[in-house]
């Protein structure tokens, strides 16, 4: 019996969420299947402990182009995510994998790499649609990199829109 490549998708992008979470200092939570929530995030800084909510993709279909990334979502996951009654801001990460599963990690003695890249986004306060479907456009300046995480943490703490 194979396993299904959505759960291997799925599992990739957790390891992927949780080597850039390390990597910044942040810890991570996984909570229950509800509320479009895949992972809360926590940084300790200083006085402040920002949490952010974290919905994950990892699919093989984006729409990869110059300067933005484009991947479809239900009417359901957008009203989630353009919330503006939120306690924690919930950011949507896209992980870009190739469709063939050997292409997704490189590994010698010296390095282990995840393949592609992630970008973020947050839709808060986004107008609402009619449609049963959004094309979310990220600039691929926008990836999900250990860096960012620490500036999306920072203008939390600081209560600055993202």
């Amino acid at each position: 019996m194979s396993t299904p490549k959505t759960w291997q998708q799925e599992q990739f992008g957790d390891a992927y969420v949780h080597a850039v979470a390390t990597c910044a200092g942040c810890t991570l939570a996984k909570p229950p299947d509800l509320c479009k929530v895949d992972w809360l995030v926590r940084w300790e800084m200083d006085d402040s402990y920002p949490v952010i909510d974290l919905q994950l993709k990892a699919p093989y279909d984006a729409d990869v182009r110059d300067t933005h990334v484009c991947y479809t979502i239900d009417k359901t996951l957008y009203d989630a995510l353009r919330s503006t009654k939120r306690t924690n801001p919930l950011i949507l990460v896209i992980i870009v994998v190739e469709r063939d599963m050997d292409q997704w990690i490189e590994q010698t003695e010296e390095q282990l790499s995840l393949r592609k890249c992630a970008y973020w986004i947050s839709l808060r306060g986004y107008d609402p649609i009619e449609s049963e479907s959004f094309t979310v456009k990220i600039p691929r300046k926008q990836q999900f990199t250990p860096a960012e995480l620490c500036g999306i943490m920072k203008r939390v703490s600081d209560e600055e829109p993202l």
